[in-house]
């Protein structure tokens, strides 16, 4: 069995970088009236971060791939669904890209297809911690060898 969690890293590196910014703002030698209340600020807003992150961490998987079958929740708050293998013809693996001024963003999502090229769910992965595609992809190999892959030929850009 696999099982992926979701990614808890953008909350704590966002409170990390508040938590120095406010101890900047604590040491610095210059004084100014409003100085403590806006690091009590970043400091309370570094506490809400950390407790999102804690939040996601303590979270139920967001993708387990069993021998039966597999379990999934695309979002957080929604409910997850589970599928046997019986029910899976297909999966489509798409990598999305996404430009931005100085930066690119890639959305890697698996869209599972059932009898008659019907479409049943879709879960992105880009956001799962330590999603290995390899390991998945052999896996349900393993389980599941009826199972056809389709890989795009090039990234769509969008």
């Amino acid at each position: 069995m696999i099982s992926y969690n979701r990614s808890s890293l953008i909350p704590f590196a966002t409170a990390a970088c508040l938590f120095v910014i406010a101890l900047g703002l604590l040491t610095h030698s210059k004084t100014g009236e409003n100085r403590f209340l806006m690091a009590l600020v970043l400091l309370i807003s570094a506490l809400v971060f950390t407790g999102w992150g804690i939040f996601i961490r303590r979270q139920a998987p967001a993708l387990v791939i069993g021998e039966q079958g597999f379990e999934l929740r695309p979002t957080m708050f929604g409910p997850s669904s589970n599928f046997s293998w019986e029910d899976i013809v297909s999966i489509q693996y798409v990598v999305r890209q996404s430009e931005g001024l100085q930066y690119v963003i890639l959305k890697k999502d698996l869209l599972f297809y059932g009898a008659n090229r019907q479409f049943l769910i879709s879960m992105p992965v880009g956001k799962l911690a330590e999603f290995d595609f390899n390991d998945v992809y052999h896996f349900i190999q393993e389980q599941a060898p009826h199972v056809t892959w389709e890989f795009a030929d090039d990234v769509q850009f969008y």
